[in-house]
C-alpha cells in the first residue's frame, strides 16, 4: 500500500550445511499428509519434493537395476559431517551417503 515501507525479503535459500545443522529451519511434512501417507517412515523423514530447494534427490539403483529416486529423505548430523539418507517407505531399506557442501 502507498505510504507503507516494504520489508526486505531474502529469497536466497540457506546453504545445505545451515539446513542440516538447523532442523528448525527445514521443511517438514504436515501432520495431515503423514496421516494419509501410510508408508511414511515417521520421525524427521521428509517426502522428497523436487520443487523444494532444500530437498536434494537421493538416487540409487533399484532391485530392477534401474535408477530410482527415494520417496523420503532426511539429513543427519554425524560427528563433523552430514549424512544424506533416502528410503521408499517405513519398511524398506534405508540408504545413506556423506553429503559434502
Amino acid at each position: 500500500m502507498e505510504g507503507e515501507s516494504e520489508e526486505s525479503v531474502d529469497d536466497t535459500p540457506p546453504t545445505l550445511l545451515h539446513q542440516a545443522t538447523n532442523p528448525a529451519g527445514m521443511a517438514h511434512v504436515s501432520t495431515q499428509t503423514e496421516e494419509r501417507d501410510t508408508d511414511h517412515p515417521g520421525g524427521q523423514w521428509m517426502r522428497y519434493n523436487p520443487g523444494n530447494a532444500s530437498h536434494y534427490p537421493f538416487s540409487f539403483i533399484g532391485t530392477d537395476q534401474r535408477p530410482c529416486v527415494a520417496k523420503y529423505i532426511r539429513y543427519l548430523n554425524i560427528n563433523d559431517g552430514v549424512i544424506h539418507q533416502g528410503t521408499d517407505s517405513k519398511n524398506k531399506a534405508v540408504l545413506g551417503t556423506p553429503l559434502y557442501a
